[in-house]
This record gives C-alpha cells, sequence and structure tokens, in this order.
C-alpha cells in the first residue's frame, strides 16, 4: 500500500512538472538569478528587502494568502504569499509541493501573532522535488530506512544533525 501511495504522489508531482514546463518555467535552472543571504541573517533583517533560497518544508493554504516554511542549514523562516501582490503569478504556486527548493524576495515583516515572516514580492522555482518528504509529525520511524538513506534522516532529524555538527566540530 506504501508503495502505491508513493507512486500516486508522484505521478501528480511529474503532472505539475509537466505544467511547470508547458508555462516556459525550467524546474531545475543551473542557478538562482540574484545574490542571496542565509535564513539565520534574515531572521535578523526586519523591515528590510532580502533575497533567500531554501527548501519548501510546510504549506498552509488560506483562500488568497498561502503561508510556507523555507529552510536552509542555517534555520527556518515562514513565508507569506498574498494574491494581491503576486497577481498572476499566484496561480503558479499551486504547482508547487513540500521539498521544492525556491528563491524567494521579499520584506522581512512580522505577522500579528508575532512571527517574524517574509512578505514575498517575487519568487523562482530552483529545484522541483518528485519524492515527498517524510512527515514531519511522525517523521522516520523505520529504523532500515533511516540507516540506508541517511541523508533523509538528517534532513527530517534536526537532533541528529546537531550531533553530526558536533561530531565534525570536536573531531570524535
Amino acid at each position: 500500500m506504501a508503495n502505491s501511495r508513493l507512486s500516486e504522489i508522484r505521478k501528480i508531482r511529474f503532472e505539475k512538472l509537466q505544467k511547470l514546463r508547458n508555462l516556459g518555467i525550467d524546474p531545475y535552472p543551473p542557478k538562482y538569478s540574484k545574490s542571496f543571504i542565509k535564513i539565520s541573517e534574515a531572521l535578523n533583517s526586519f523591515g528590510k528587502e532580502i533575497d533567500i533560497v531554501g527548501r519548501l518544508w510546510r504549506w498552509r493554504e488560506h483562500g488568497n494568502v498561502i503561508f510556507a516554511d523555507l529552510r536552509d542549514a542555517s534555520g527556518q523562516v515562514q513565508l507569506l504569499f498574498q494574491k494581491k501582490v503576486l497577481s498572476d503569478k499566484f496561480k503558479i504556486l499551486k504547482l508547487f509541493d513540500t521539498g521544492d527548493f525556491l528563491g524567494i524576495s521579499g520584506e522581512v515583516i512580522k505577522t500579528q501573532a508575532g512571527e517574524i515572516t517574509v512578505d514575498v514580492s517575487s519568487f523562482e522555482l530552483l529545484s522541483k522535488s518528485i519524492r515527498p518528504l517524510p512527515d514531519d509529525w511522525t517523521g522516520l520511524k523505520d529504523e532500515e530506512t533511516r540507516y540506508r538513506q541517511r541523508y533523509v534522516d538528517l534532513l527530517v532529524n534536526d537532533d541528529l544533525k546537531k550531533l553530526f555538527n558536533q561530531k565534525r566540530i570536536f573531531g570524535s
């Protein structure tokens, strides 16, 4: 059953990939067209226009507004996509999935809830993800998968990532 679910997800993502190509969007461009900063630096750039890149982590749609989380190696930030700001490009967002890599331009603001957020003024697809990321809530539970696909375990398990960085820094 798990394989059929994965096959269905991949089929849907391949269809989205084809739709992006039909719109003239290169789903795998050679590089981001702008210079960018780390997300950890963006979190300290309140009120400034910034450019960042990262991987889409979570996706929450609310009508004419979409909230998403973007991660890089330095941290995570919330994104705010508004239809009134993005106009026609807002429709393209329906073709994105968690795991996709994006380049983002926008102003760093605080939401009503007080969370630091990038109010997106433009975006660029840097890489389309075909396989889904493990669920953030349940994580990666299968021990054999954790060992055979260590890169996935490092991607979703922050504690393991910190442990690997400590070992790298202290050389033990």
